[in-house]
């Protein structure tokens, strides 16, 4: 395939990039967090707890500022540390209610029209999109661990 075939692709998901961009923004004014604060807080909500380390592998932050970061979030109430039971050592930050409600509450509207795609494209089509996509977030990872 040629870079000129590929250009559509590049296109939508520049596009997408921008929009996904741009709706973070909005929730990062609507919540008074930066936007790693924001991204940290999406990454503990949808998977419910996270060591420093995984925190600092997502958003390509250095210990340091993952440090500063969760003690920034934790004494705003985004979240909370607790020990590590698999290791006296380390620390599992999770977070709180206030976080969970404040991310449904932010991204419901967008989520519902989401849902509505969704049930427009029918189970096939919506999983065919999500791979798809997921697909594409493998690429960009690939050519950002390359560097």
């Amino acid at each position: 395939m040629t870079d000129a075939a590929c250009l559509p692709l590049t296109n939508a998901m520049r596009s997408l990039q921008l929009a996904l961009d741009h709706l973070d923004a909005k929730a990062a004014r609507r919540t008074g967090l930066a936007r790693n604060d924001l991204r940290c807080v999406h990454l503990l909500v949808s998977e419910g707890q996270a060591s420093p380390k995984r925190i600092m592998g997502q958003l390509a932050l250095t210990s340091g500022s993952v440090t500063t970061l969760v003690d920034r979030l934790e004494a705003l109430g985004w979240v909370k540390r607790s020990p590590d039971p698999a290791d006296r050592r380390g620390v599992r930050v999770c977070a709180t209610a206030k976080a969970k409600r404040e991310i449904t509450q932010i991204y419901a509207e967008f989520e519902a029209v989401l849902a509505k795609l969704a049930q427009r494209m029918g189970e096939p089509r919506t999983g065919a999109a999500a791979k798809q996509l997921d697909d594409l977030a493998r690429v960009v990872s690939w050519a950002v661990v390359r560097d």
